[in-house]
């Protein structure tokens, strides 16, 4: 059985107040166009597997739910025997995805939100020609989503997955003498390594779990960690998120092209080429305005001054040549920097009961303009200098 797996959408997703649904639509119709190049090859997709996380929130953008809708119709008028399975993520809302998702049943789009229908298998492919697997999907597992065999609420991560497996592997029994593979979707923060004690990482709301749970299954098919990695050897597997959805995230995207049966897996790695790419760069003010970063003038971009000076309206300079400069902020030394010149600025203040505003005034001017004037503008700055000391004392004898 052959599918195409990726997760982690976040369809509606915005950074830095900057929609990304044009970047959406793009890794979409990279999406179809895998499909449509195996069905060219004559080496068609079975199915496509996305593990959760399918809206940015519970409260999908406007914008998003017409752009799920339509890759939806879309698909399957293009490929009407391909299998979609789609299940929650910890940013979807349960209630919304599923939506119609009976009838949609029907159309071969699968949508689990439910931790309940785990075990709920959709055979996939042809057994005749040995080409079939059973997939199974396990949403994310909010508390309470699933009960042991004794009744009891399950709340922990651990505790809910350890229940869903047990309850696809009893599922899968009934295939175990024809030899038809099984193939997990799951949207979990998955570690490689068992847990000790009452230990408890998370990311986001998600708690982590031992990955070596998804061993007993064919193909364990992640969501939930946006970068592509192998958990527990090459069938326990996180596609990675399409898009970089923030500026410490690796540029590297692919969905994963997977072929499953009774011998084994093959898998490879299918790059998206993102509409625009996310990059952090972290230099001077000059070189950013200078020739340095000419190929980066289409990334969505972070950029960081290392710069210890104060420069006018920076980011309103740099979008003139970058229209997609999204965040400009100030290195943490230049900072440390700063607040140090401030400090001492502070403590002249205190001891200005001296009446030496000249100190005062020299400590401000080389916080803002580094250096000392040159001879030329010394003049300039002696007079400026001498203003600012008599307003001063004039600004104090009438508090007094």
């Amino acid at each position: 059985m052959k599918f195409l797996h990726t997760s982690d959408w976040h369809l509606g997703k915005v950074l830095f107040e900057h929609s990304l649904i044009e970047d959406q639509k793009c890794f979409l119709n990279q999406i179809m166009e895998e499909l449509e190049k195996g069905k060219l090859e004559n080496d068609p997709y079975d199915a496509l597997i996305v593990a959760g996380d399918i809206y940015d929130k519970a409260i999908p953008a406007p914008e998003a739910v017409p752009l799920f809708s339509e890759f939806l119709r879309e698909a399957h008028d293009r490929f009407p025997e391909l299998q979609m399975f789609f299940s929650s993520g910890n940013h979807d809302s349960p209630t919304r995805l599923s939506f119609a998702s009976s009838l949609l049943h029907i159309q071969n789009i699968h949508i689990v939100t439910e931790g309940k229908k785990c075990d709920e298998g959709i055979l996939v492919g042809d057994e005749k020609k040995g080409t079939a697997a059973v997939v199974y999907q396990i949403p994310f597992l909010q508390q309470g989503s699933l009960f042991d065999s004794d009744g009891n609420v399950l709340r922990h991560q651990d505790e809910l997955l350890n229940e869903a497996c047990e309850r696809i592997r009893k599922a899968h029994e009934k295939f175990n003498d024809r030899k038809i593979p099984a193939v997990v979707s799951a949207h979990v923060f998955a570690g490689n390594s068992s847990l000790s004690g009452s230990e408890r990482n998370f990311v986001g709301t998600a708690e982590q779990v031992d990955g070596k749970k998804f061993k007993e299954f064919d193909y364990a098919a992640l969501g939930h960690i946006h970068g592509k990695q192998n958990v527990s050897g090459e069938n326990v597997c996180y596609s990675g998120s399409p898009l970089s959805y923030n500026f410490g995230e690796k540029s590297d995207k692919v969905m994963l092209s997977v072929k499953v049966s009774e011998k084994g897996i093959e898998k490879k790695e299918v790059p998206f080429v993102p509409l625009h790419k996310v990059t952090r760069i972290e230099d001077t003010y000059e070189n950013f305005l200078g020739s340095k970063y000419d190929g980066n003038m289409e990334d969505y971009l972070e950029m960081i001054c290392t710069d210890t000076i104060v420069h006018e309206n920076p980011l309103g300079t740099l979008k003139e040549k970058f229209p997609n400069l999204l965040s400009f902020r100030v290195a943490r030394s230049a900072s440390a920097g700063q607040n140090l010149a401030l400090a001492e600025r502070k403590k002249a203040i205190e001891n200005i009961a001296s009446g030496d505003y000249g100190k005062l005034f020299d400590l401000f001017m080389k916080d803002v303009y580094r250096n000392n004037p040159d001879e030329e503008g010394a003049d300039v700055y002696d007079s400026e200098k001498k203003l600012f000391a008599e307003i001063a004392k004039e600004v104090e004898a009438g508090e007094e």
